[in-house]
């Protein structure tokens, strides 16, 4: 028989939620509860993603057994009592807490996957605080109802920088740079969530998966055949010293506003040159016969008429941001422009036009 807190059990459920089942391999419907020596772990695995989970638990002989979630997590859902027993009975597995008592179906658990040993000679590396919220932040504005099944978030190491950025059709979000080396990583929305709930984890490769040690439970996750996009000649091309620069929250109310009163799907804003007044941010749709501006006050080196955004994504890369303050320039002569804040170059996001704007006019 092992015991178990409920509460570890609960964990474990929370924790292993996001890796969802695997409907095409029965066995990965279970969990698998190994108790070995002295440790005892939970895991659960879709081939695909992985997590492994260190419990305490209380038992006199070694036990593998397998656990199917759903009914482990309707039968942890009702108990009322601090501990689990958890123990097999012919061909049955039996779990008891307090008065209430079920069973199941015993499964061998000799077919249930093992996960891969670490590879010995890349060794590990932790991954700090500051490179997981850039991948959070990165996230965020993939985090969305849109429906592009590319978005990913790269962690690359180009022209001697670690930069952290997600994609999404030819934007590049929140590109941060950072000094230290890291490990090349693709992450997923729904990967990049998972590691980002922890503080600082360490990161080592087993095999082709990535894995994550989180202190009493490890990730895993298959790496992604996706390459970093190099995006390292378009910011070549940012010319920071030209640039019109607003207060943010000022132009997240705006584009908020949009998108709470138009129908449009995809409503686009433009930008344009405000005299003395700074910079007018404007929407306008004939069919719907809707029509919003906002004035905003500008610091400006130089005049840019007609530049048209989509309003959806200039607003995710604008919350992504912590400043009072943002500064948007040109790249070159494309329809791409540079979203960044002053006195910190090292965040910056390049965010494509609707279609390419009127030739910039220098003061």
């Amino acid at each position: 028989m092992i015991l178990i807190p409920t509460s570890e059990v609960k964990t474990f459920l929370k924790r292993s939620s996001k890796i969802k089942p695997s409907v095409l391999i029965p066995v990965l419907e279970n969990i698998k509860l190994q108790c070995v020596g002295d440790s005892a772990t939970m895991t659960k695995s879709n081939i695909n993603a992985w997590c492994i989970h260190e419990i305490e638990a209380d038992f006199k002989e070694n036990q593998t057994l397998l656990l199917n979630e759903a009914f482990l997590s309707a039968f942890v859902a009702g108990a009322t009592e601090e501990l689990i027993s958890i123990k097999k009975e012919g061909d049955n597995v039996v779990l008891s807490c307090g008065k209430c008592n079920a069973s199941f179906a015993w499964e061998d658990p000799d077919v249930y996957p093992t996960p891969p040993e670490a590879n010995k000679d890349n060794g590990s590396t932790p991954i700090p605080a500051e490179v997981l919220y850039s991948i959070r932040s990165a996230l965020s504005i993939l985090d969305t109802k849109i429906d592009n099944s590319y978005c990913r978030c790269y962690v690359s190491f180009l022209n001697g920088k670690t930069e952290v950025f997600s994609t999404f059709s030819g934007h590049a979000f929140y590109l941060k740079r950072i000094d230290s080396r890291f490990p090349r990583l693709v992450l997923s929305p729904e990967d990049g969530s998972i590691i980002t709930m922890y503080e600082e984890v360490v990161h080592y490769q087993a095999n082709n998966y990535d894995f994550f040690d989180c202190g009493k439970t490890t990730y895993g996750f298959i790496q992604s055949t996706y390459t970093a996009p190099n995006y390292a000649p378009a910011y070549r091309n940012v010319d920071n010293k030209c640039f019109f620069e607003v207060n943010r929250t000022e132009v997240v109310q705006f584009l908020e506003l949009v998108l709470k009163t138009t129908p449009v799907l995809y409503p686009g804003v433009r930008i344009c040159d405000n005299g003395l007044l700074g910079v007018l941010f404007e929407h306008s749709d004939e069919h719907y016969r809707i029509s919003l501006k906002r004035e905003v006050d500008s610091t400006k080196d130089y005049v840019v008429e007609g530049a048209h955004f989509d309003a959806r994504l200039l607003l995710l890369v604008l919350k992504a941001m912590d400043s009072d303050t943002i500064r948007i320039s040109p790249v070159g002569s494309s329809s791409v422009f540079c979203v960044w804040t002053p006195g910190n170059e090292t965040v910056q996001s390049l965010i494509k036009t609707y279609a390419p704007a009127t030739p910039l006019q220098s003061k």
